[in-house]
């Protein structure tokens, strides 16, 4: 009797746990069926970019990124699921520089694992021997707005350039990145004509740019333009070129072209660490996902995706710079 008891008892806790487990897939696949099929929707064309576009997509576990993103979904049920379910899919994307943006409601999603922090220094005079020139962040404007940021830049060089002059410093330091391309071609002149990095997407391909007399090309393709060229009163002259923590992105490529001029040396702070190149997509819904879709890397294809090293790290480095230029 006692035998029998007890596998009566165990027949019923294995048919309760059963049940048990039939309502859960029940209940999941109720959720599932009501799920809103708009939100469903982005969130599998975000997935069908990621895995056909980021740039390190290749070691990315996307059956088990895909099953986990859905399931988020499915279990909360509304937006608020959808955007925690994109979160995680940038999360594991880990490339600290892509981000999702919905205008309606307005929802900005950018997971990280660093932040780029630093304080500058005040900055001290330079001698007027030394062209200075400083290169802000700059977030894409109109074809109009792009060419007046490089004319600035431009006019920078164009009033302090002399031959009597020692050499250039260009500081970076407050650069946390934007459009690259006005930057580049309001450098032009300092950086001469030719190749000053590249783009390497995931499928090793690799994608050169740089300046040329008028602004800065893509794949030979310019992009922006200069209404004239200028010409430096005396070519070759010392570059020195600062850095800092906040330095990032599209500021990473400028500091990137003129490292590898070769009368030139950098100071300060190794940069933030977002050396990639971002593509923007424009989903069905309206709302853009910018996607880490490339690797930055000079002149010789050498690869960065993170900080780029500066040549003397320092913490004072406009002092540097200037003993520097004048010792040449």
């Amino acid at each position: 009797m006692t035998l029998l008891h007890s596998y009566l008892k165990t027949d019923f806790t294995v048919l309760i746990r059963l049940l048990v487990c039939a309502f859960a897939v029940l209940c999941l696949l109720l959720v599932r069926a009501n799920a809103n099929p708009s939100e469903l929707t982005e969130l599998s064309e975000i997935l069908t970019i990621m895995q056909d576009h980021l740039v390190n997509r290749d070691s990315v576990s996307w059956p088990e990124v895909n099953s986990h993103a859905r399931a988020m979904l499915a279990h909360e049920n509304d937006t608020e699921g959808k955007y925690r379910a994109i979160h995680y899919l940038l999360a594991q994307a880990n490339t600290n520089h892509s981000f999702y943006r919905s205008h309606n409601p307005k929802r900005f999603i950018f997971p990280r694992t660093f932040s780029c922090q630093q304080d500058i220094n005040p900055m001290p005079k330079v001698p007027k021997n030394i062209g200075y020139i400083k290169v802000p962040g700059y977030q894409s404007g109109s074809p109009q707005q792009n060419r007046a940021f490089a004319e600035k830049l431009k006019q920078q060089i164009v009033a302090q350039d002399s031959a009597e002059l020692d050499g250039w410093i260009v500081d970076l330091q407050h650069n946390r990145g934007g459009n690259m391309w006005p930057m580049l071609a309001g450098l032009s002149a300092l950086l001469g004509e030719g190749t000053h990095g590249h783009f390497i997407k995931p499928s090793g391909e690799t994608i050169a740019w740089g300046t040329n007399k008028t602004g800065s090309v893509l794949k030979q393709r310019q992009l922006s333009h200069l209404a004239k060229a200028y010409q430096l009163k005396s070519v070759g002259k010392p570059i020195a070129v600062l850095s800092s923590k906040l330095t990032a992105s599209s500021g990473e490529a400028v500091l990137i072209a003129l490292q590898g001029l070769e009368h030139s040396k950098s100071f300060g702070q190794h940069s933030c660490g977002q050396s990639t190149a971002n593509r923007v997509f424009t989903l069905q819904s309206g709302n853009q996902l910018t996607l880490t879709v490339s690797y930055m890397a000079d002149e010789r294809k050498r690869r960065f995706g993170g900080p780029i090293e500066v040549d003397k790290v320092s913490n004072t480095p406009v002092l540097d710079a200037i003993d520097w230029i004048q010792s040449q």
